[in-house]
This record gives structure tokens, C-alpha cells and sequence, in this order.
């Protein structure tokens, strides 16, 4: 009895000093986590303060209705400065810096890069680009009459953008979307989809134009050699990939025509076209129909 009390008291001391230990590491790390933290801010701001010292701005300001696109503008760069007071060679970027549009009562947008503005009829039209891969064009559309504020904004996959038109001569003006909501869908990123929508500006805002969608993707599959569809099988050190389909890779031209047909509420047309093109010996076709549409009702459009 004595000898299990005696081993008891050990084991509490030694778990005693162990969490001491563990509280004092857990609190060095913390102070060299924040330490670290401070010293990256440090050399950001002396960074920026080195390349100001080997470059010159200017701002450069562009009317367009009640709006103002200020620019400022890196230039005169100089490389033998930037050569000189920071070790190693460095990059310095002449153009944009950063861009703000404002309204005639406050800012609206800023972005750093550059923006561009068209004059779209019912709207201006911005676009800009944010870079990365598979991101993103984006596109802001301003209103020409009171309140001055930005009507719609959206983003798209890759640096396609998004197009203003009157794309089917009814007299209202369409925006064409390259919709992101199947990027990855069940395949690689060779594989990523867009999905072709258009939304439709009336007096009454933004809608989809379900007709208009549905006659582009009528289109589209006219235009499909049917055996060029095909479902890919995954590699076997990534068969077990959470992104792909019973072992295989989902064509993009299936997820992308399907995606238009049911934003067109064709869901009829899109569930034939799933059957007609799905391998026999492909499992739970069901099931991955069912996920596909809960899919896209995730898209910010869906509703619209």
C-alpha cells in the first residue's frame, strides 16, 4: 500500500513539473511568435521606406460622370539607387500603384493596381485584375444617375472578366459571368469549369436571363463532338482524391453544360444529357446528380 501511495506522489510530480514545462515553452513560443511578428512589420515598413528613396509618384486623376479615378503612378525608377542601398538586387515596378474611384460623397473603391473604365450605356463599367492562379478579373458596374454607387460588383475565373452587352438584341443590356462555383468540381484544375451565365439590367436591377443562358448552352452542345467528353481515371496514388468520382476525373464539358442548362431551369434537358454521356459502368449516378445541384446552389447567382 505503501509502495502504490509512494508511486502515486512520483507520478504527480512528475506531471507536475511536465505541464510547468509545457506552460513555459507554450509561453516562449508565444513571445517568439509575437517577436517575430513585430521584426516582419519592421522590414516591411524599412523595405518601403528604401524603395520610396529610389522612386518617384504622381497622381493622376480621370473624370467620368460624377466619378474620379485617382491613380498614383510609380516612376523614374532608379535602378542604381535601388542597386546600392539594398542588398542584392531589387525589383521595383513602375506603373499603378493604386487606384480609388469616388462618388461625389465618399470613396467607393480602392484597389491596388490598375482599373479601367467604359462607358456601357446604362452604366460605367470598372475592371481590374487581382492576380493569382485562377483568380480573378473583377468587374464593378456604377450607376450614371442618383445614388452614385457601385450597382453590381462580381468576380471571375481567370482574367477573362465579365463582358457588357445587348447579347440578344431585346433591347436591355446583358453581363456575361464566367461563374466560379465549379472550380474543382471532381477534377484537377485542368479540369476547373466555367459556367457561362448572363444576368439581364431592366429598370428593376439585376436577373437571370434564363432564355438567353439557354440558348447559348443549345449552342454549346451542337458544337460538342460527344466522344471528346471523357471521364479520365485518377491516377492510382491519387485514387483516393476526395475530388474525384468513383475513381475518375468528371469531364469539364459534362459539370460546365449541365451547370448552364439548370441556371437556364432546364433541369429536365440537363438530367438527359448526364444519361446520355455517364459511363454505364460508373456507379451512384444518382448521387452525384444530387450533389451537383446542391452544388450550384451555392453559387451567389442561383437566386438572382
Amino acid at each position: 500500500m505503501k509502495r502504490t501511495s509512494f508511486a502515486l506522489s512520483l507520478l504527480l510530480i512528475l506531471f507536475a513539473g511536465c505541464s510547468s514545462e509545457n506552460k513555459d515553452l507554450k509561453k516562449k513560443i508565444e513571445e517568439l511568435e509575437k517577436d517575430i511578428s513585430y521584426k516582419e512589420e519592421k522590414i516591411e515598413s524599412l523595405y518601403d521606406n528604401l524603395i520610396s528613396l529610389c522612386t518617384s509618384s504622381r497622381e493622376e486623376v480621370t473624370s467620368f460622370g460624377p466619378y474620379t479615378l485617382t491613380e498614383q503612378v510609380i516612376y523614374e525608377t532608379d535602378w542604381d539607387c535601388a542597386s546600392k542601398i539594398i542588398v542584392q538586387s531589387a525589383y521595383i515596378e513602375e506603373g499603378v500603384k493604386s487606384a480609388i474611384i469616388r462618388s461625389p460623397s465618399e470613396i467607393l473603391y480602392e484597389h491596388y493596381g490598375d482599373l479601367t473604365v467604359h462607358d456601357d450605356r446604362d452604366f460605367f463599367h470598372v475592371s481590374g485584375y487581382s492576380g493569382g492562379a485562377h483568380c480573378c478579373s473583377f468587374d464593378l458596374l456604377l450607376s450614371k444617375e442618383t445614388p452614385y454607387e457601385i450597382m453590381f460588383s462580381v468576380s471571375s475565373d481567370g482574367d477573362l472578366g465579365s463582358l457588357v452587352s445587348d447579347f440578344d438584341d431585346d433591347g436591355n443590356q446583358e453581363i456575361q459571368i464566367s461563374d466560379k462555383v465549379l472550380w474543382y468540381w471532381k477534377g484537377p484544375p485542368a479540369f476547373t469549369a466555367r459556367v457561362e451565365i448572363y444576368l439581364e439590367f431592366t429598370s428593376n436591377g439585376f436577373k437571370l436571363d434564363k432564355d438567353l443562358i439557354y440558348s447559348k448552352v443549345s449552342e454549346k452542345i451542337k458544337n460538342t463532338e460527344y466522344e471528346s467528353i471523357q471521364f479520365i481515371p485518377i491516377e492510382e496514388e491519387n485514387r483516393n482524391d476526395p475530388d474525384g468520382w468513383e475513381g475518375y476525373w468528371i469531364p469539364r464539358e459534362l459539370t460546365s453544360i449541365t451547370a448552364a442548362l439548370l441556371f437556364s431551369g432546364r433541369e429536365t434537358e440537363a438530367r438527359e444529357f448526364l444519361d446520355y454521356v455517364w459511363p454505364k459502368d460508373l456507379p451512384n449516378k444518382d448521387l452525384y446528380w444530387e450533389e451537383f445541384k446542391e452544388e450550384l446552389t451555392t453559387s451567389e447567382f442561383w437566386d438572382y
